[in-house]
């Protein structure tokens, strides 16, 4: 079980690598200045909906992983 938890971890940390590499690679300035009823801030939320839902399985896969290698022991 330990072996399986390290492998899911570094599954988990690859994921999270990967995601913060994307995030800096698809980084730019947003200037609206606009309001909660504008199209452009309505898609800016999805999109920061879209990155979070994203990034959640790196860091859930390095606590499974994580938990799996203390029971292995």
């Amino acid at each position: 079980m330990a072996q399986a938890g390290a492998i899911i971890n570094i599954i988990g940390a690859v994921l999270v690598v990967a995601d913060a590499v994307w995030r800096v690679a698809k980084k730019t300035n947003v200037m609206d200045g606009g309001t909660p009823a504008t199209d452009f801030d309505a898609e800016l939320r999805r999109d920061k909906w879209r990155a979070l839902a994203m990034s959640l399985p790196g860091p859930v896969l390095v606590v499974v992983g994580a938990v799996l290698m203390f029971i292995g022991d």
